[in-house]
């Protein structure tokens, strides 16, 4: 990346839409009709009279059905997993004119008891090239942590992560280092080499949602694999976990 910050902040902003172009969450459409179906499903199984339900389980019903009322975020989705509420699969479309553009990432949330006391827990399962995000898939974010509020519900956290993908946020204490240099110091590679981890491992397809407990997180690698059965282009497994901080030149 260019040295001074003006530059810098330039080729950030390069990555992000301006605007969001007709297509943008048409790959969504078939999996948000499936999920649309699913929330429903669960429910109709609530209306019942006497369902027993917890002051957590009333609040996710209640934003699962405010989800999908909303028809003004194409680019996201959710549904519950086996019916149960504790338990959703999420999905985004990444964003155009970013790295992560035409790709359809899915990732697990869980809620505590607790909830909306407490956050919930979302990962990605879709390997991702990104510095805000480890090689198991947990995301770093403020709202996920200390800046949590009772207010936020799961519609806000997915909008948050999919504004990461466009443009990560480089003043946390939770940034991974291998990937936040190359972010840095050399963002056409970064670019390039997200854009090629998009490709390989972003799908469409469901995962077995029966099999997500021991789902196999196999992260992105920056180099070209070597093994003689491998697909040519595809990258190898590599772990980026070292805690990575930017400090403020201000």
């Amino acid at each position: 990346m260019p040295d001074s910050n003006t530059d810098e902040n330039a080729v950030q902003a390069s990555a992000l839409p301006t605007e969001n172009p007709s297509f943008y969450g048409s790959l969504l459409t078939k999996i948000r009709e499936e999920d649309k179906s699913a929330t429903h499903e669960l429910l109709k199984d609530a209306a019942y009279p006497g369902y027993p339900r917890s002051a957590a389980q009333k609040r996710v019903h209640q934003e699962l059905r405010r989800f999908h009322e909303d028809e003004t975020h194409p680019y996201i989705s959710v549904a519950p997993i086996d019916g149960s509420w504790k338990h959703c699969l999420a999905c985004i479309e990444g964003t155009p004119n970013s790295a992560y553009g035409g790709g359809v990432f899915w990732l697990q949330i869980k809620y505590p008891a607790d909830y909306p006391f407490k956050p919930l827990s979302i990962e990605f399962i879709t390997p991702i090239f990104h510095p805000n995000i480890d090689s198991d898939g947990h995301i770093w974010l403020d709202i996920l942590d200390e800046n949590w509020s009772i207010v936020m519900d799961v519609e806000m956290v997915l909008l948050s992560v999919l504004s990461i993908l466009g443009s990560p946020c480089l003043d946390g204490p939770s940034l991974y280092s291998e990937i936040a240099d190359i972010y840095i110091n050399d963002y056409e590679s970064y670019y390039e080499m997200a854009r090629i981890h998009t490709e390989a491992f972003t799908c469409k397809e469901r995962p077995d949602e029966f099999d997500l407990e021991t789902v196999i997180f196999t992260p992105p690698e920056t180099v070209v694999s070597s093994q003689p059965n491998s697909r040519p282009g595809t990258p190898e497994p590599l772990s980026f976990s070292t805690p990575f901080s930017i400090e403020s030149s201000d």
